[in-house]
């Protein structure tokens, strides 16, 4: 069980999520982009997710060239005023292993190759 708090959804709440760090699509993580957004399957969990919006497809493809979250969400276009929706759904995703954080040095965390940098 995690110790992660929740909000009332059941969702991590968006100041959990370090949007100042960088992030990427867990390299086990399969999109396939749809008229909604998108479908997110892992391979290794074997969860399906769905990505209700295909700004956010675009956000979790952007996030492992970009240096953290807000140049990410920057770069994509996502307006000031939906943003702390995207942080609340990349939140979620990053709770179920979907994307995964890179240390400082673009590295990630897990023990999977990082991604070229070069931010969009």
């Amino acid at each position: 069980m995690s110790d992660t708090p929740r909000d009332a959804s059941g969702a991590p709440p968006a100041e959990a999520f370090d949007v100042g760090r960088p992030w990427r699509r867990h390299p086990r993580v399969a999109i396939r982009p749809e008229p909604f957004g998108g479908l997110a399957y892992h391979y290794d969990s074997r969860r399906l997710t769905f990505l209700r919006d295909p700004a956010l497809v675009t956000l979790v493809d952007a996030l492992g060239s970009c240096p953290d979250v807000e140049t990410a969400l920057a770069t994509t276009g996502i307006p000031e005023r939906r943003r702390p929706a995207f942080v609340r759904a990349l939140a979620t995703l990053a709770e179920s292993g979907f994307i995964e954080p890179l240390d400082a040095a673009g590295s990630p965390t897990s023990a999977e190759p990082a991604r070229p940098r070069g931010c969009p």
